[in-house]
């Protein structure tokens, strides 16, 4: 192949003109060719037309149309190109162009269905049965097949996929049930184990038993932190003790083998009180203002009256009193002390 036809090839990608498709179709002397829906590797979706096919769809108003709309066009009954043939016929050695993101491929219509295959990881074929879940699709490396045997192909039309780092799969039917625990290892790789039912349903019957209580502490304001067991087993005496004096450590066991340690707080936080607005305090002071300027009010319009009783004289004690009266004024006001040294009275009659 020239360097030319390797140019136009790279440069054509979905983002290309239809134009500039049929241009290389004819320069590359091929006659049908093979795309694929955006975002999808789902070999069953290939879509294959020919240089006819593609003139008359040129034809009808569509010469601004890109390669990747093409699956739109089909949709929207624009285009109709055919169905596909199928992988097992004559056709799966029918030479094609197949236009992928990469840039164009000269190849056969079974290459290209093995194209769009997913890129599996370089560990793909470790001695461990990996899953990896694609476009709708269950890719099994040859440990996987021979685990799950006839259920691989129940498991992709069951697979859940979704954002689950961990889950299980249970596949019911007449004979038996199978249980398969998934757990991902990349965005779309799993590592598959197959377990007893019986055994599946106990585990997720007690993570739920468990996230249940981790609910209702969490609601109860106790703080929960989850420490692995060796995390734990390498604390010393001092640490521990003071781990347990401020918390409450439980063990998780399962199957007699010890997991870790869930810990939860040993003190219930009090609910905060709620501090009262700058206006409500205002509003507060201002009421209990009036009710004291009312009550003194009160005060002043009906006043208490103390009737002051006049303390009874003892017998004899007139005399007596006559005798301190007399004395009293002979000594005088200067000698009571209500004169200033040297003041006689009749100054003070003056300043009067």
């Amino acid at each position: 192949m020239t360097s030319q036809k390797e140019a136009a090839l790279k440069s054509l990608t979905p983002q290309s003109s239809l134009t500039l498709l049929l241009r290389t179709l004819y320069q590359m002397m091929m006659d049908y060719c093979v795309v694929l829906p955006s975002d999808d590797r789902n070999p069953e979706n290939l879509i294959m037309f020919n240089k006819d096919q593609l003139v008359t769809l040129i034809e009808r108003d569509s010469v601004d149309s890109l390669v990747a709309d093409i699956p739109r066009m089909i949709k929207e009954g624009i285009f109709r190109p055919g169905a596909m043939p199928e992988p097992d016929i004559a056709q799966r050695d029918l030479p094609v162009l197949f236009v992928e993101e990469g840039g164009g491929v000269l190849t056969t219509l079974k290459e290209a269905r093995s194209l769009c295959a997913p890129k599996f990881p370089v560990w793909w074929e470790a001695p461990i049965p990996f899953v990896l879940h694609k476009s709708g699709k269950l890719y099994s490396n040859s440990f996987a097949k021979a685990l799950l045997g006839d259920d691989e192909r129940r498991l992709s039309r069951s697979f859940p996929g979704g954002a689950k780092e961990e889950f299980l799969v249970e596949l019911k039917n007449e004979k038996d049930n199978s249980s398969f625990v998934f757990r991902r290892l990349e965005d779309d790789v799993f590592m598959v184990e197959k377990c007893d039912a019986e055994e599946a349903n106990d585990i997720v019957w007690w993570a739920a038993t468990g996230r249940a209580w981790i609910v209702s502490l969490a609601e109860e304001g106790r703080v929960c932190h989850r420490f692995e067991r060796r995390e734990i087993e390498t604390l010393s005496a001092e640490e521990l003790g003071a781990l347990n004096s401020d918390n409450f450590l439980f063990p998780c066991d399962w199957d007699g083998e010890r997991l870790g340690y869930l810990c939860v707080e040993n003190k219930k936080p009090q609910p905060p009180q709620k501090a009262q607005s700058a206006s409500v305090q205002k509003e507060v002071r201002k009421a209990t203002k009036e009710a004291q300027e009312a009550q003194k009010e009160k005060g002043r319009a009906s006043p208490s009256k103390t009737l002051k009783r006049a303390t009874p004289k003892k017998k004899g004690a007139s005399l007596k009193d006559s005798k301190e009266n007399e004395t009293l004024r002979i000594l005088g006001p200067q000698a009571m002390g209500l004169l200033a040294p040297g003041q006689v009275s009749g100054d003070s009659d003056k300043n009067e």
